[in-house]
């Protein structure tokens, strides 16, 4: 960043990381294992690249305890403006394959200050929209050697479904996930993803 652009105070030091991960259009996972925390763009793929990214987790129909979904409907921009403040560089990001008529509002923010990072959080704004929904699955939870085995949020997950062989598979990526413990032995894992349609 140029001499100038990079300044806060009175936030702490993870305060400062969330600031720094979402400027770029990612988002903060932090580690299972250990006190550490890694920085990935909130889409690992565009969801229009979905078909031909390659899936975490591949999780199978009939290990579905539950599933519901809420409609969330969102603006398909396929533009945005994304540009420094003070110092920098300004983008007009496009969807691939459109000519960019429906403008997202323009992102100014001091810390966007290189082509690539303001390209990249570009791509993360325009691959929030269109027609999805949040879709809430339970199964359970495998050990490592049995799939699917923990679903993490940030992963691409793609669900298998066969009726009368006619596939409907559908991809998605994880929001969250929440894990329960119900009788002996029975371990859920609870997983929200965010489903386009």
């Amino acid at each position: 960043m140029p001499g100038g652009s990079f300044s806060y105070q009175n936030q702490t030091a993870m305060q400062v990381v969330a600031k720094v991960a979402t400027t770029a259009g990612s988002v903060i996972i932090p580690s299972r294992d250990n006190d550490q925390v890694s920085i990935q763009p909130r889409y690992p793929a565009s969801p229009w690249h979905w078909d031909t990214a390659t899936m975490d987790k591949i999780v199978p129909a009939s290990m579905v305890i539950s599933l519901s979904a809420n409609w969330r409907p969102e603006q398909a921009y396929n533009a945005v403006y994304v540009s420094g403040t003070n110092a920098g560089v300004a983008v007009n990001v496009k969807r691939t394959g459109t000519n960019g008529d429906n403008p997202a509002p323009d992102i100014l923010e001091d810390w966007l200050t290189e082509m690539q990072v303001n390209t990249e959080r570009g791509r993360n704004e325009l691959a929030k929209g269109g027609n999805q929904s949040i879709t809430t699955i339970e199964l359970p939870l495998t050990d490592i050697n049995t799939a699917p085995g923990l679903i993490e949020p940030g992963m691409l997950v793609e669900v298998q479904d066969t009726v009368l062989g006619e596939s409907g598979n559908w991809k998605a990526l994880c929001l969250a996930t929440s894990i329960s413990a119900s009788g002996v032995g029975t371990v859920i894992q609870t997983i929200e993803l965010e489903r386009h349609y």
